[in-house]
């Protein structure tokens, strides 16, 4: 099978699934939907609860951002159906980048992931030591830092472990996105328009 021929079914495997997914995919019972498949590639299951975390987070970071902005609640529709076709096209891309040579991080680019999470949570901790001064604790213990800076991943739906994880998800995307581009010929419009 051609390498179009692979990337159109593909394609249509993804509309498909969309399709099927339908809309307003996270209204969630906590009890008993967070394990409702929302869409299947291949084998892997994205459930409702993977996208209500992430729709949490997406919101808890905007709030933060855009806090008293009367209309912001508009800025969230489609959301969860963005977020689901992003899930989807990650699975997609991550069951398919070993036919383009992608298995894995190398170890420059996990040093480079562990640099970023390090950094973010440096960050994290000055942001949580100023928030606990604000709040009347002059000298805050580290304890109280930690607990700051994970209530605050807890609020996005993270852990530090799923956090890392999810940065390095983005990395591996991102070099078999690279690594998918390098394959594809540049067509000319006279190709274009012969076609």
């Amino acid at each position: 099978m051609t390498t179009a021929k692979r990337l159109a079914a593909a394609a249509l495997c993804f509309i498909a699934i969309v399709v099927l997914a339908g809309c307003n995919v996270a209204q969630v019972n906590p009890e008993r939907d967070r394990e409702q498949v929302i869409a299947r590639v291949n084998n892997v299951e994205i459930k409702k609860g993977l996208i209500v975390d992430f729709t949490n987070a997406v919101k808890a970071n905007y709030i933060t951002a855009k806090e008293g902005d009367p209309d912001y609640k508009s800025q969230f529709t489609g959301l969860e159906m963005n977020i689901t076709d992003g899930l989807i096209q990650t699975e997609v891309i991550k069951q398919y980048c070993s036919e383009y040579g992608v298995t894995g991080l190398s170890d420059e680019e996990a040093q480079a992931v562990e640099e970023q999470f390090q950094n973010e949570f440096e960050q994290a901790e000055q942001v949580a030591i100023q928030q606990l001064k604000d709040g009347g604790n002059e000298n805050p213990s580290q304890e109280d830092i930690q607990k700051t800076v994970d209530s605050g991943l807890a609020a996005m739906g993270y852990t530090r472990e799923t956090y890392k994880a999810y940065l390095e998800d983005i990395k591996f995307v991102e070099k078999a996105k690279n690594a998918i581009k390098a394959t594809v010929t540049e067509v000319s419009d006279s190709e274009i328009q012969d076609f």
